[in-house]
């Protein structure tokens, strides 16, 4: 979400990118303040060790769909690095690049 708010030009489709980044950190967020709530309700501490690890597996929704792509796949593929165009060290304070001497 950082990259694609600070770099909108450089994505072809910014409301993909920074929505795919939104809804990743939107279901970590809400899944972990969901797991909190239920296990503070146990009140044996066996009870909350088995309820804690097992509620550790749906956080790990977004692997599983990670390693279902196939490795062939175009997100799995090896890609050059993101060219650097503008250094924070080149920049005015109005965001706009200096004027290379």
């Amino acid at each position: 979400m950082k990259y694609s708010s600070q770099h909108p030009n450089e994505l072809l489709n910014f409301d993909n990118a920074f929505g795919q980044g939104l809804k990743l950190f939107l279901f970590t967020l809400v899944t972990e303040v969901l797991c909190i709530m239920y296990v503070s309700t146990q009140e044996d501490v066996i009870e909350v060790i088995i309820k804690t690890t097992a509620l550790a597996s749906v956080c790990k929704v977004v692997d599983a769909y990670a390693n279902a792509v196939p490795g062939n796949s175009k997100i799995k593929q090896k890609a050059s690095p993101i060219p650097i165009l503008h250094y924070k060290s080149q920049l005015r304070d109005d965001m706009s690049p200096r004027p290379s001497s």
